[in-house]
């Protein structure tokens, strides 16, 4: 390992090299100190902008002002519990705290801005650029974006938009563009995180399982008891849950080719943490009460935690103990003699590289390995300057009064093998003028330039959609036609189409490519913007020989047909469940849940839109395939339709005991009158005969329990 850093008043040679000396990394790397307390105190969250500015979000109020249900305050749970709101939640601090409120407002989050303007590798510029974050349902500050001068901070029970002025460094706006983050008090750490740049122009979040009750101009998105990951526009608009049943995912990642990623945390009982591939509408099956179940419910006894039960998403595999930080390396998928290229932090002890492999319609890691080590990782950042920035927490579970910056770079031996420094290349295209000219940057081989660039030419407007057309029909690299699609879907969300005609082509191109990246950026995009036109092509999807892209067209269309509107007619139905009927009949029971995912949420769009073939689908409940039967019922338990109850008598035991999981599980309360009647044999789980016990105790009558003891005892 070489260590390198700039000695200061507050940081002289002998310190920094103490601080760096208990850090383990490969000699192909050199790891210097970027700034130390006091300059860094307690940090959380790490952004590096387009220049190379470095974003702290630090906390104050950690496990001080911010409690554990767990640790702190067991004898809050029963209420906690309660709560369905971040009102509920503050009515009873205030209430709890009635005699003395100063220890709930005490201290504040900040958004820390640290900056290397003569660009030796140590930050001489240290500033708290906001702070006042100090409300009783404050905290902690977990997650920072930046970008063109404007910052994306989170904080419980907000999302922020500061806009600031770099001349000044005035923060001209602060805006919280949603609230209601966070509505138990729950496990400490399980807060708002991970907000990054989705591949079209989107922001992307997670939220841990404090829940989420948060009302838009348009809806409510209520997950008072779950983890979920949402997305909206820059501006906070469109703001909707993307996948949820997540623990604590504390940051996301997008790979190159537009797929999602999360790390999510386990309980430190017999379960392991995840990495999850996220997909729309996905549930990985955590809620907040398996806890503080023994053992962890249902979680560890049903084998929740592991997936592909019911409709509950498998996880990729295990990489960490404590997943936090998550990134990728910027020219990911351009080179093949870079490491990872999935770097996450596994706090505490250090950061580790891997790599995903595609495994169906999902993937599997790969390539598991330590990179930095013996420190207390919250984060890591790859910036434009072919650096990566480490956000070191430094020690315990408290709040240390202590943060570190490490910032690591390839040595000589190991060229450029983090990155290139690309700030030139990002300042010279944002000066120009000419969309063809930056057009030419869609295919660059770092992903900080085509972004950059995509971003760029929306910005442009209407005149880039013609070059955004022409790179999607005649650029060689993948990139370049993956941002070409992705700026389009950007540009028609910020300022319309100009030329539908033109769009259903570039549709049409983009569904043909040989490429399944391509394939499936279009089908998304096309799940946001259906054209009809298109549904012979993205039906042909359905048999692709990638069944990534299989799983996006059953998505597509499952959007589709969400939209409700009389523009299905009864031959696309017809022809729609037929393909459908020989897609599940092939699909193995256990194995890929991604990929029938897609037929659960295909199947109950199809059972609510006005012109289903009911007679058709009806007959599917006693379909002689049991692939098609417990698709059937996936999907009705989506609904929450009472018809659940029909297989409860199914000759499959794994079919009746996912019927009782799904009644009780997802509170079809109208069934269980129906549970409590069935009769369960030796051969159904333990699982499913503690539910149909528990149902007794939640709906049976003086009759029923006469009953329920006559057959135990029988």
């Amino acid at each position: 390992m070489t260590s390198l850093g700039a000695a200061s008043p507050d940081h002289p040679a002998a310190s920094i090299q103490s601080m760096l000396a208990p850090l383990e990394i490969s000699k192909d790397y050199g790891v210097a100190l970027f700034a130390a307390e006091p300059d860094v105190m307690n940090p959380i969250a790490i952004s590096v902008d387009e220049v190379g500015r470095v974003y702290l979000a630090e906390t104050d109020r950690y496990r001080d002002a911010v409690f554990d249900v767990v640790t702190q305050k067991p004898e809050w749970l029963p209420k906690d519990l309660s709560f369905r709101s971040v009102q509920d939640r503050t009515d009873f601090l205030k209430q709890t705290f009635r005699h003395h409120l100063t220890p709930l407002t005490r201290g504040s989050e900040r958004v820390r801005l640290l900056e290397d303007n003569d660009r030796d590798g140590a930050a001489e510029s240290s500033r708290v650029l906001a702070d006042g974050f100090s409300s009783i349902p404050t905290g902690p500050a977990a997650g920072i974006l930046a970008h063109h001068g404007r910052v994306w901070f989170q904080c419980v029970p907000g999302l922020w938009r500061l806009e600031w002025d770099p001349e000044s460094h005035a923060v001209n706006s602060a805006q919280e563009l949603h609230d209601g983050f966070g509505v138990h008090v729950g496990v400490s750490g399980h807060d708002l995180h991970g907000i990054t740049w989705g591949p079209e122009g989107r922001l992307y979040f997670s939220m841990g399982d404090r829940g989420l009750h948060v009302k838009t101009s348009e809806k409510t998105l209520h997950y008072p008891d779950t983890g979920a990951v949402l997305r909206c526009e820059p501006d906070g608009s469109n703001l909707e849950v993307v996948a949820h049943g997540l623990r604590n995912p504390q940051e996301i990642v997008f790979d190159a080719y537009g797929n999602l990623f999360a790390g999510d945390n386990d309980t430190s009982g017999n379960d392991q943490s995840r990495i999850i591939h996220i997909v729309p509408h996905g549930d990985y099956g955590w809620r907040c009460s398996y806890q503080h179940m023994k053992g962890f419910g249902p979680w560890i006894e049903d084998g929740f935690w592991k997936g592909d039960i019911d409709d509950i998403l498998s996880s990729s595999g295990y990489v960490s103990q404590g997943p936090s930080g998550f990134a990728l390396h910027p020219e990911a998928g351009s080179r093949n003699n870079i490491p990872g290229p999935f770097f996450i932090c596994d706090f505490p002890g250090g950061i580790r590289s891997f790599d995903l492999s595609p495994k169906g319609a999902s993937f599997t890691t790969s390539d598991n390995r330590k990179w930095l080590w013996n420190l207390w990782p919250t984060d890591l950042a790859f910036g434009p300057d072919g650096a990566v920035y480490v956000s070191d927490w430094v020690e315990g579970w408290p709040q240390p009064e202590k943060g570190r910056v490490y910032r690591i770079t390839a040595n000589d031996e190991a060229s450029a093998i983090l990155g290139t420094d690309v700030r030139s290349v990002i300042a010279s295209l944002n000066a120009m003028g000419s969309p063809e000219q930056v057009a030419e940057f869609l295919g660059h081989p770092n992903r900080w330039v085509r972004r950059e660039a995509q971003f760029r030419l929306v910005d442009l407007g209407a005149v880039s959609e013609r070059v955004l057309f022409d790179t999607l029909n005649q650029e060689a690299s993948v990139f370049g036609r993956l941002h070409a699609l992705w700026g389009l879907n950007q540009m028609g969300r910020s300022i319309g189409a100009s030329d539908q005609s033109r769009h259903v082509r570039a549709a049409q191109t983009g569904l043909a490519d040989s490429h399944e990246a391509v394939r499936n950026a279009t089908l998304q995009w096309l799940a946001e913007k259906p054209q009809w036109k298109l549904f012979p092509d993205v039906m042909q999807c359905l048999q692709d020989a990638n069944q990534s892209v299989v799983l996006n067209a059953l998505i597509t269309l499952g959007e589709w047909l969400s939209d409700k509107r009389p523009s299905w007619n009864k031959s696309q139905i017809e022809q729609l469940i037929t393909s459908l009927e020989h897609l599940i009949e092939k699909a193995p029971l256990k194995g890929d849940s991604h990929y029938r995912h897609g037929f659960h949420f295909l199947l109950s769009q199809c059972f609510q839109h006005p012109q289903a073939e009911w007679e058709i689908l009806n007959g599917w409940m006693d379909h002689e395939s049991e692939s098609i039967r417990m698709a059937v019922l996936q999907a009705l338990r989506r609904m929450g339709d009472a018809q659940v109850t029909l297989f409860l008598g199914d000759d499959s035991h794994a079919i009746q005991e996912s019927a009782v999981r799904a009644i009780y599980d997802a509170r079809i309360d109208e069934a269980l009158p129906s549970l409590i009647k069935w009769k369960p044999s030796n051969q159904v789980n333990s699982g499913a005969f503690r539910r149909w016990l528990w149902a007794h105790e939640m709906v049976g009558g003086d009759d029923e329990m006469v009953k329920l003891f006559a057959f135990l005892i029988e």
